[in-house]
């Protein structure tokens, strides 16, 4: 959904007025920013996971994916060979880099991936990574997680609105709103939420 959709949705959820003083579009704007990263923080989302090929160099050991949003790397294989193994940056530093062969194990630290031992050839590793929302820079912009967990961000951004105005209520009444949506989706249960009772979100019989 794009951002100007969720800006309308909350703005319809909680009756903030287009005029408000308090909440105006930049504010509201940037409280969505806020909710879009406490969606993304709240579990292990397959919809963050993300794949890329990187093609080694005969020498190399390091190398930093491409993705600008980048985070985390999940696992590394060659072609259809099992998975890398998973090293600390110390147990990769005690192989060292001059060992060479084909990669069988793998150890990110920062924003980069050695691969052990260093890759004697040219060869193409399917990386697998944990990547993370990027801000919604304009009212075109639109989050990665899918239609579902949209809910769970507008709740998240009237609970923020409802910290701003200091409506502890409010804010109390949707916390345990989100709460439940957050808890349904993690047990896979999207499927099953309706939010088309005014506000009140359900789960289906």
């Amino acid at each position: 959904m794009l951002r100007s959709a969720i800006l309308s949705n909350v703005r319809e959820r909680f009756g903030i007025p287009t005029d408000d003083g308090l909440l105006d579009t930049t504010t509201i704007n940037s409280l969505i920013n806020r909710a879009v990263k406490r969606v993304e923080m709240a579990g292990d989302w397959a919809w963050l996971e993300a794949t890329e090929d990187i093609t080694t160099a005969n020498g190399t050991a390091t190398y930093t994916p491409t993705a600008s949003t980048y985070v985390k790397t999940i696992s590394c294989r060659i072609a259809e060979a099992a998975p890398m193994l998973r090293l600390s940056i110390d147990e990769a530093d005690h192989w060292g880099e001059t060992n060479t062969g084909v990669p069988k194990a793998y150890a990110q630290f920062g924003r980069q991936v050695r691969f052990v031992p260093t890759p004697n050839a040219t060869l193409t590793v399917k990386h697998r990574y944990l990547r993370t929302e990027a801000a919604l820079s304009s009212d075109s912009s639109e989050p990665l997680c899918p239609e579902p967990w949209i809910e769970a961000v507008i709740l998240a951004t009237g609970m923020l609105c409802y910290q701003r105005t200091g409506e502890l209520e409010l804010l109390g009444a949707t916390k345990a709103e989100y709460e439940l949506v957050i808890e349904h989706l993690k047990g896979g249960a999207a499927q099953d939420l309706d939010t088309t009772g005014g506000g009140v979100v359900a789960v289906k019989a």
